[in-house]
C-alpha cells in the first residue's frame, strides 16, 4: 500500500504546519485592512489593554468615537477571519 493511501503523506505534512502562525498571519492581515483610526483603536484597546478614555486622548478622539472604532473593527476583523480566503 502506498503512502497517500493510508493518508501517511498527509500526516507527515501537516506536523510541520503550525496553525496558530497562520491565524496570527491572518489576524495581522485583517487588522492592515483596517482603516488607520481603526487599526489605531483595536491595536490600543486588544493589545495594549488600554482604557476607552486612554485611547481617545492618545488619539485625539472622544470616548463615543473610540468605542465605535474598536466595535467596527471588532466586527471586520470577525469576518475577515471566518472567511475562507
Amino acid at each position: 500500500m502506498e503512502d497517500s493511501e493510508t493518508g501517511a503523506d498527509t500526516l507527515m505534512a501537516d506536523e510541520y504546519v503550525d496553525y496558530s502562525d497562520l491565524e496570527a498571519v491572518k489576524l495581522q492581515k485583517a487588522i492592515l485592512s483596517l482603516p488607520t483610526k481603526q487599526q489605531l483603536t483595536f491595536n490600543l484597546r486588544y493589545y495594549n489593554e488600554m482604557g476607552y478614555e486612554e485611547i481617545a486622548a492618545i488619539i485625539g478622539s472622544t470616548v463615543a468615537s473610540v468605542k465605535v472604532n474598536y466595535h467596527l473593527a471588532k466586527e471586520k476583523i470577525i469576518k475577515y477571519m471566518n472567511s475562507t480566503d
